[in-house]
């Protein structure tokens, strides 16, 4: 199963990390259909937005984390790529899959 985690600021500005250490099949399946969706040429920005957080509000539901919590944890330059990185956790994709490539 995939380790998925996300990290977040609160309102304190303290780091949370949020973790779902037990991912299933059906955690899975949702990836595969997010992915679909994103994919889709007739969706718009806004709407890939609102895929990814529901994915992600999905994924770490045992921590009742909301869409709100990631919106306000998130600076709004990494959130995309955040949570772009929660689906591919998911899916088992590795970060850097070449040890060897240059950073």
């Amino acid at each position: 199963m995939a380790k998925v985690r996300i990290e977040l600021k609160n309102k304190k500005g303290e780091k949370v990390v949020h973790e779902n250490l037990d991912t299933t099949g059906k955690d899975y399946r949702k990836a595969l259909e997010a992915i679909k969706n994103l994919n889709n040429e007739s969706v718009k920005m806004w709407d890939q937005l609102d895929i990814y957080l529901d994915f992600a509000v999905g994924v770490f539901r045992e921590s009742k984390l909301t869409s709100d919590q990631i919106l306000e944890g998130l600076p709004s330059e990494k959130v995309i790529s955040t949570l772009d990185g929660v689906l591919a956790q998911v899916m088992g994709v590795e970060d850097n899959p070449d040890p060897d490539a240059k950073k």
